[in-house]
């Protein structure tokens, strides 16, 4: 059984189509997102404890093996505790930044400007310490008081068994590696020969050198949390 966390924009897409194709999703959600029969998102990662037990039984109950979310994270030591895998892929961040706002502005989601996108932030995934601020929410949802101070980068190694980077196309997976890549997020044959897997990520516009140095700038904190977590990644 297996907990994929989709963060926006990190080819969460991709790996949801792969994985339901092995294994269970409930019959009603929108890509991987559980919905009720008003077709409202049931967000699961806003339960207390008491709540998510009994969402997790009626869940596996229905014979599920795959959960899925990407607006926010639940607890995830309790799914663990039920013997579900938890695996994220975690994008560089001004790559995801950018394909994020090249994504905004294609659908004519917005209309201003790069700078006025990461200043003004309307949604939690436009935000330019998009991976920290989850994490931080995750933390004060989850975690008992006198626990709140652990850091995202210790929050997100503790918490997910799998991590796998994505960077210019190219996925790397954890050095604790687990059964529950056997199945992995993309074919094996193109995860070994480091194929840039162009089928699966959208292209987007190239960036200026001024962009490029703004989003350098402004996702600072995000960037130190990815390349950390890189350090506990391998290719192969």
């Amino acid at each position: 059984m297996i907990y994929f966390h989709h963060f926006h924009k990190s080819a969460g897409s991709a790996a949801v189509k792969h994985l339901s194709s092995k294994l269970t999703l409930p019959d009603n959600h929108v890509n991987g997102n559980m919905i009720d029969q008003n077709n409202h998102c049931i967000e699961f990662w806003n339960y207390d404890k008491n709540r998510l037990n009994s969402f997790l039984e009626t869940f596996l109950a229905s014979g599920n093996t795959l959960l899925i979310a990407e607006w926010g994270i639940p607890n995830l030591e309790l799914i663990k505790s039920y013997g579900f895998k938890t695996i994220t892929i975690i994008r560089e961040p001004k790559e995801r930044l950018w394909s994020n706002y090249c994504f905004d502005v294609s659908n004519k989601n917005y209309y201003g400007s790069l700078y006025n996108y990461i200043r003004n932030p309307v949604v939690p995934y436009s935000r330019r310490d998009y991976y920290n601020y989850e994490a931080r929410q995750a933390i004060s949802k989850h975690y008992p008081v006198d626990q709140r101070t652990i850091s995202p980068l210790q929050y997100f190694l503790s918490g997910f068994d799998e991590i796998i980077t994505l960077e210019n196309g190219i996925f790397s997976k954890s050095k604790n590696n687990t059964s529950a890549l056997d199945f992995s997020l993309m074919p094996r044959s193109n995860v070994t020969k480091k194929s840039r897997l162009r089928s699966l990520i959208k292209k987007t516009p190239k960036l200026t050198t001024s962009e490029a140095t703004h989003l350098e700038n402004e996702c600072e904190d995000d960037i130190q949390l990815y390349e950390s977590i890189k350090k506990y990644t391998t290719r192969n």
